[in-house]
C-alpha cells in the first residue's frame, strides 16, 4: 500500500541538496584563486587551468556516466562522487605546487561528469514522468544556490582561517552535505514499493498509442534532432560560464570596483538560481519552444546591454542582471529538460550523459576562447558580442531541431491541457 504522501518529492529535496554541494562548492574556485597564486607565487593564469582540467574531466566522464550509473545505481555513485568531492579540496588544502591542483581539477571533473546532472536527472526520472521538467528545474535549481552560498561562506573562512584551513572545513562540510541527504532522503521507487507519478497515464498511453513513446540512444543518434541539439548545446553551454568567469574582470575594466563586479556577479548567480527553479514549470506550462526562445533572447539582449553600456547607470545594470539571470538555465539544467521533449524517456539517462558531454565539453573550451579574443583585440567587449552570435545560432538550432523531432507521446500536464483545450475553442 503506497503511503499517501509521494515520496518522489522528499527525493527531490535531498537531489537538490545534493546538486547544492556538489556543484554549488565546486564553483568558488574564483574565491580562492588570488590567495593561491600569491601563496604558491604561481601566475594567476597557471591556477586559473583548474578549471579547465575541472570541465576537461567532466566531458570525459560524462561519456561514460550512465554506465557507471547503471552499474553502481545513482546513489552508490552519489556516495561515491560526494567523498571524491570532499577529497580534492583535501588535495587543494595540502597542494605544495600549482601542478596539485590540476589534478584536483581532475577529481572534480569526476564529480561533475559523474555526481550531478546525469545521476541527479537519473533518479528523477524514476520518480516523475508526469511534471518532470518542473521538478527537474527546482532540483537544478540548487547549483545556483549553492555557488552563491559557497562564495560567500568561503570569502569569510579565507578571511577568519586562511585559504587551505578554509578547504579542509569546507571538504568536511561537503561530505556532511552529501552523504546526510543521500542516506536519509533519496530512494528509487521500487525500494519504497512505489511507482512513478503519471505512471497510469504512461501505461495508458503506451496501449492506445500506435506511436513511439520513446527512442533509444542509437535510434536518436540518427535523428537530425540530435546532431542539432548536441552541437547547439555546445555554444550555448559556453554563455554562462563566459559570463561568470570573465564578467568581473569586463565590469572592473569599465571603472567598477572589485567589490561591485562581485556583487553583480553573485547577484545575477542567485537570481539565476531562482530562474532555474522556474523554467521547468515554464517549460511545462508553455511548451518547450517558449522555454528554450525566452532563455536565449534574455542572454542576448542582457549581453548587449552589458558590453554597449557597462557601468552607466542604476537602471541599466539590473537590466543586465536580470536578463542574464533568466538566462541561468542553459548553464545545467538545459539538456534533461529538453530531452524527453525530443527522446522520450526509454534511454532518457544515456541521452541526456550524451548532452552533459557537449556542456561541460563547452565550458572547458571557453575560458580559452575568452581569453584569446581578449589577448587578440584587447577587450573582452568582442568576446561578448561573440557569444550573443552563439546565442542566435544555439536558439536556431535548437529551434529546427524541435521542428524536425520525431513524434513522441508525451504526458500532458494539467496545464497544458487546459491550453491546448482553449486553442481549440478559438481556433473554432
Amino acid at each position: 500500500m503506497q503511503s499517501k504522501i509521494f515520496y518522489g518529492y522528499r527525493v527531490a529535496f535531498g537531489s537538490f541538496i545534493v546538486m547544492l554541494t556538489h556543484l554549488g562548492f565546486l564553483g568558488c574556485i574564483g574565491v580562492f584563486m588570488p590567495h593561491i597564486a600569491k601563496t604558491l607565487n604561481s601566475p594567476l593564469s597557471d591556477v586559473s587551468l583548474v578549471v579547465t582540467t575541472a570541465t576537461g574531466g567532466a566531458f570525459v566522464c560524462s561519456l561514460f556516466a550512465s554506465k557507471l550509473i547503471t552499474a553502481l545505481t545513482p546513489k552508490r555513485t552519489l556516495y561515491l562522487s560526494s567523498v571524491v568531492c570532499a577529497l580534492h579540496y583535501v588535495v587543494f588544502g595540502f597542494a605544495p605546487h600549482v601542478s596539485w591542483f590540476w589534478i584536483g581539477g581532475v577529481m572534480a571533473g569526476f564529480v561533475m561528469g559523474f555526481g550531478t546532472n546525469v545521476a541527479v536527472a537519473s533518479i528523477i526520472s524514476a520518480w516523475f514522468i508526469e511534471k518532470r521538467s518542473t521538478v527537474i528545474g527546482l532540483v537544478f535549481g540548487g547549483a545556483g544556490f549553492g555557488s552563491a552560498i559557497a562564495m560567500f561562506v568561503a570569502g569569510q573562512l579565507i578571511e577568519n582561517f586562511g585559504w587551505r584551513t578554509s578547504y579542509f572545513i569546507l571538504a568536511a562540510v561537503i561530505l556532511v552535505l552529501g552523504i546526510v541527504p543521500n542516506l536519509f532522503l533519496i530512494r528509487l521507487p521500487e525500494q519504497k514499493k512505489m511507482k512513478p507519478l503519471g505512471w497510469e497515464k504512461q501505461e495508458e498511453l503506451e496501449k492506445t498509442s500506435s506511436e513511439s513513446t520513446g527512442l533509444t540512444l542509437a535510434e536518436a543518434k540518427q535523428t537530425p534532432t540530435f546532431k542539432l541539439w548536441w552541437v547547439a548545446i555546445l555554444l550555448i553551454s559556453m554563455l554562462f560560464t563566459g559570463f561568470s568567469s570573465f564578467a568581473p574582470s569586463f565590469f572592473q575594466a569599465s571603472g567598477m570596483t572589485h567589490l561591485q563586479s562581485t556583487n553583480i556577479t553573485s547577484i545575477t548567480n542567485l537570481v539565476g538560481a531562482v530562474f532555474i527553479m522556474l523554467s521547468g514549470m515554464i517549460a511545462e506550462r508553455f511548451g518547450i519552444r517558449i522555454y528554450i526562445s525566452y532563455i536565449l533572447i534574455s542572454f542576448m539582449i542582457g549581453t548587449s546591454l552589458m558590453a554597449t553600456f557597462p557601468n552607466t547607470s542604476f537602471l541599466l545594470t539590473a537590466l543586465t542582471i536580470a536578463f542574464i539571470a533568466l538566462s541561468a538555465p542553459a548553464s545545467n539544467s538545459f539538456p534533461p529538460t529538453i530531452t524527453t521533449v525530443g527522446f522520450g524517456t526509454k534511454d532518457y539517462t544515456k541521452i541526456v550523459a550524451q548532452f552533459a558531454s557537449a556542456n561541460y565539453l563547452s565550458k572547458a573550451v571557453m575560458p580559452i576562447i575568452m581569453g584569446q579574443i581578449d589577448r587578440i583585440t584587447g577587450s573582452l567587449r568582442t568576446g561578448f558580442i561573440f557569444q550573443v552570435f552563439l546565442a542566435f545560432i544555439g536558439l536556431s538550432l535548437l529551434l529546427i531541431g524541435l521542428k524536425m523531432a520525431p513524434k513522441i507521446i508525451t504526458i500532458e500536464t494539467s496545464d497544458q491541457k487546459k491550453k491546448a483545450d482553449e486553442d481549440v475553442i478559438e481556433n473554432a
